[in-house]
């Protein structure tokens, strides 16, 4: 075992899903029902059936949250790496916390700057920086507050539940 050679200066931080900051915050349990199970997954929107209340990952309904709160989750591991295996995705019926306002971290898959909007992929949910443009629905006041990234990476989203 050799000595640490390297001291960087930003420590790694969070999880995906997990609440960023004390802070005023408002969530909401639902039942995931994904028509596509492998994109029911934690840090991304979810809008609301209407004719059963249950949530989807992405769609053009109404805004029902960010999926948040993973160890509150049961977790069932992989198919590859079996019932053991860390996992953020989770299989329809699981109840969920939905967050819409407070600071949450996500995945980005680009580059984000602090002030960025933010808007999701209708098809799976996903979350972005930017305008939304086609297929992409764009979550009102949403924004990044912490942590701006040259590429994909980790950040901090404030959702003011407006």
């Amino acid at each position: 075992m050799s000595f640490q050679s390297t001291v960087y200066l930003d420590q790694g931080f969070g999880v995906v899903g997990e609440i960023a900051f004390e802070g005023p915050k408002r969530a909401t349990p639902g039942v995931i029902k994904g028509a596509t199970p492998a994109n029911n997954v934690v840090g991304r929107a979810f809008t609301i059936d209407v004719s059963d209340g249950a949530y989807s990952p992405g769609g053009t309904g109404v805004f029902g949250g960010i999926l948040s709160n993973p160890k509150a989750l049961s977790s069932v591991g992989t198919s590859a790496g079996g019932p053991l295996a860390p996992t953020l995705t989770v299989p329809n019926g699981t109840v969920g916390e939905f967050l819409t306002m407070g600071e949450i971290i996500v995945a980005l898959p680009a580059g984000a700057n602090i002030g960025d909007a933010i808007y999701f992929v209708n098809a799976d949910g996903t979350l972005a920086a930017g305008t939304a443009s086609t297929g992409q629905t764009q979550i009102a006041n949403a924004k990044v507050v912490r942590f701006s990234n040259a590429a994909a990476g980790l950040a901090v989203v404030s959702l003011t539940g407006a």
